[in-house]
């Protein structure tokens, strides 16, 4: 036997047990055409023999998982919609289902870049997820009857966008993030799991942010991209949104808001007096980012943030 991988998988109830997989590679099994590259974790062809130990911990939460050995049908997972449907419902035990059918279809017809996920060492789906999101751009929500939605950031103004007025606001407030500015984005993408652990880089620099902001700054950001098309990509996606300060709009209405979702729908404001070009908001679209609902009072606060990106 040249080399032994262990396969970790959780079985039952979050205080069952972990089973652990011996798997060889050097079996007649795993020889797939004329080399001896083996079948990824998961597939029926290994040779193994199992052992099952205690878990470590009833958190659902904890992963140790080698999601680029995982499969869906015959072919190593690669696909961010497909990578998050394995690690909900094989690895956390969700039901099916709990990821809404139709927002997993959306994510997976837009976002169509390749990714790698591997876990050498325990980690929580809470960390694995924030990685993923910042990937391809996308927030898991959850909705009212108890399933999830993969929330694609598209450009648009959506059906039935809520437009305020200055007379439904019960406070109302516009300011300018400068802290976000940055004059370089560095993506980080194509991680090594051999030898040293390195990754590539693709990068973004504004000379606007340079120029006309001052600043010098850089954000670099850890991804799941494989390849340096889909780290381009987000690189420029993401010094649009950094190279000039971010438009903030908090404000409080009655009556909106149950069924509002951050990230995918907007709100269009208008105000007679603001802090924007001319001294006014004129219908201008903003993406709701955060809702606070305040049940005492029947209003809801929202965070928006100027919709000036398409995706």
């Amino acid at each position: 036997m040249t080399s032994v991988i262990l396969e970790f998988q959780r079985v039952g109830n979050p205080s069952g047990n972990i089973i652990i997989s011996i798997l060889s590679d050097d079996s007649p099994e795993t020889q797939v055409g004329a080399d001896s590259t083996p079948y990824a974790i998961g597939s029926d062809r290994w040779d193994s023999c199992q052992v099952t130990w205690p878990i470590r911990s009833v958190d659902i939460s904890a992963l140790y998982v080698d999601l680029e050995g995982a499969e869906k049908s015959g072919a190593a997972i690669t696909d961010g919609a497909d990578a998050l449907q394995y690690l909900v419902e094989t690895v956390l035990g969700k039901a099916v289902g709990t990821l809404d059918a139709t927002y997993l279809a959306d994510f997976k017809t837009d976002r169509t870049y390749a990714i790698q996920i591997y876990l050498d060492s325990e980690t929580t789906f809470g960390a694995v997820l924030g990685k993923l999101e910042t990937t391809l751009l996308f927030k898991l929500v959850p909705l009212l009857d108890g399933t999830y939605a993969t929330v694609v950031y598209e450009s648009g103004e959506p059906t039935n966008t809520p437009h305020f007025h200055d007379e439904d606001y019960l406070s109302f407030s516009l300011r300018a993030d400068w802290d976000d500015v940055k004059q370089n984005v560095n993506v980080k993408y194509g991680e090594s799991f051999s030898g040293e652990h390195t990754f590539k880089v693709e990068g973004v620099s504004s000379d606007l942010a340079r120029m006309l902001y001052e600043t010098e700054e850089t954000l670099e950001v850890e991804t799941y991209h494989q390849t340096q098309a889909g780290a381009a990509w987000l690189a420029g996606e993401l010094s649009g949104m950094y190279e000039t300060p971010p438009l903030i709009a908090e404000l409080e209405v009655h009556g909106y808001g149950l069924d509002l979702i951050p990230g995918r729908d907007k709100v269009k404001l208008t105000r007679t007096r603001a802090g924007y070009a001319g001294g006014t908001l004129d219908a201008v679209l903003f993406r709701i980012i955060r809702l606070v609902k305040k049940p005492g009072t029947s209003t809801v606060v929202i965070t928006a943030q100027l919709d000036a990106q398409t995706y």
